[in-house]
């Protein structure tokens, strides 16, 4: 429930609860009068009841107000005393406690339980006149010429009037007494179901500004609160995430200046040498010449392409690098991929081959660009490190309910399982001996990052000596 119908809810049972408990308690006591105050009430006596107060409150009209000299007129006096009269019921007036008429004789010891009872709350407007029980009730009000008036009012409540005046006495008292604590209680779930929740939300608030994103907000309280708490969360959420990321990204540039640093070093050491070679007269053949500067060539060729791969690198982990995809039949693909590199593969003794274990057409969503990036990288590395004579690379196409499956697969010397999952860590080299291959160290972490782009999985599978199989998994279309 929203804020709006609750409170007005809450609006409606602070006095419809009341009034309800104070008609229940009335009937009851109405009915139970004759054993609770040994007098049985009835209708006529409550309608009595309702009559005199009735007229007093025509006494207390707007017109008697503004004329309150009309109390003084001898006509008006009598016309009060006939009204209350007909209602069993008694009047006085007095200015500056001086009595100017009454309709029932009184003494001073009267008039003053009268003064007095209408002093004090209402359980007291009660009073003994005469061994009898006279309800009282004043109003008040000034003469034109500034002194004090008051009119009482005696209303004889004996036998059943008594009790029926007692029954309206307490239901009255009951009314405020429900209605204060229905207050007092709605007030309390507000506190708990708004307030409570509001300053919860001040305190999240401020411990986000402060940089504490780890405290989880709850939602809590009524549906606009949490709504917002909600809001709130998601912002604490995104916050910690962008925190996360930036801390990431630092810590992934100072790796990269790192491993930049040491790995540039080598071929540019190579360089400086071979050109001091050059320029010291060491290399005095013109074979020894054109030796050197072809090896200063290939050196500034592997640092271009170590350059464009931590650059491609880059791009990826940031998001930068936008995706074409492309609905792909993805044996026709893998047929391009193997006739692409079958007169490469050959000068090397290595051979290259496609198996295909899907009997109907297949589609994913690749972008043709960024996949061909993958198998050049994984193809360049089963080259690279084949140390069989007969060398072999299968690519092989089988599937799953969901997902399109290519296995690489070469017989090359292979990767020791315990060092097989840091692969895809970027500048990883899983032995001394691959150190010494040329390479930026980041070719199968950008394959992770481009088929991780792709919404899909690559993870290897290897035995030392035995060859190795990079597996790459992709949702079908």
């Amino acid at each position: 429930m929203n804020l709006n119908k609750r409170l007005i809810l809450y609006n409606g049972a602070t006095l419809a609860i009341p009034l309800l408990i104070t008609i229940l308690i009335g009937t009851l006591l109405f009915i139970l009068s004759p054993y609770i105050f040994g007098r049985e009430t009835n209708y006529d006596s409550i309608k009595k009841l309702s009559e005199v107060n009735y007229e007093l409150m025509g006494a207390n009209s707007e017109q008697l107000v503004r004329e309150p000299e009309l109390l003084l007129d001898k006509a008006y006096q009598e016309y009060l005393a006939a009204k209350f009269n007909a209602v069993g019921a008694n009047v006085v007036i007095f200015k500056n406690m001086k009595v100017m008429f009454s309709s029932k004789k009184l003494s001073k010891i009267e008039l003053q339980k009268c003064q007095e009872a209408t002093e004090e709350n209402i359980l007291s407007s009660v009073v003994k006149l005469d061994d009898s029980s006279y309800f009282v009730k004043a109003v008040n009000f000034k003469f034109s010429d500034g002194e004090d008036g008051k009119l009482f009012m005696l209303s004889s409540i004996e036998g059943d009037g008594l009790a029926a005046t007692k029954i309206i006495i307490i239901s009255a008292v009951l009314f405020i007494l429900c209605y204060l604590i229905t207050n007092v209680y709605y007030g309390y779930i507000i506190t708990k179901r708004v307030t409570r929740p509001l300053k919860r939300l001040q305190e999240a608030a401020k411990n986000i500004s402060n940089g504490k994103l780890d405290e989880e907000i709850y939602e809590q309280g009524e549906e606009e609160i949490r709504i917002l708490s909600k809001s709130f969360e998601e912002m604490r959420l995104k916050l910690r995430e962008s925190i996360e990321i930036q801390i990431k990204y630092d810590k992934n540039r100072t790796m990269l200046l790192s491993s930049i640093s040491h790995d540039l070093r080598t071929p540019i050491t190579a360089i400086k040498g071979y050109i001091e070679g050059v320029l010291d007269g060491v290399a005095d053949t013109e074979a020894k010449r054109e030796k050197y500067l072809r090896t200063v060539y290939q050196k500034a060729s592997l640092m271009d392409e170590m350059i464009d791969d931590i650059l491609l690198y880059s791009k990826l982990d940031l998001n930068q690098l936008p995706y074409d995809f492309r609905k792909t039949n993805v044996y026709e693909y893998l047929t391009d991929v193997v006739s692409d590199y079958e007169g490469i593969l050959i000068k090397s003794n290595i051979s290259i081959s496609l198996i295909n274990e899907i009997p109907e057409k297949r589609y994913i969503m690749l972008d043709a660009n960024r996949i061909i990036r993958v198998f050049n990288n994984i193809i360049d590395n089963s080259k690279k490190y084949m140390n069989n004579s007969a060398g072999s690379i299968e690519i092989k196409l089988r599937e799953t309910k969901a997902s399109v499956i290519i296995e690489i697969k070469d017989n090359g010397k292979g990767i020791d399982e315990v060092v097989l999952p840091n692969i895809f860590d970027r500048f990883y080299r899983a032995d001394a001996a691959r150190s010494n291959v040329s390479g930026s160290g980041l070719g199968l972490a950008i394959c992770r990052q481009i088929i991780e782009g792709h919404g899909g999985r690559i993870w290897a599978k290897s035995k030392f000596g035995e060859g190795t199989s990079i597996m790459i998994s992709l949702t079908k279309v």
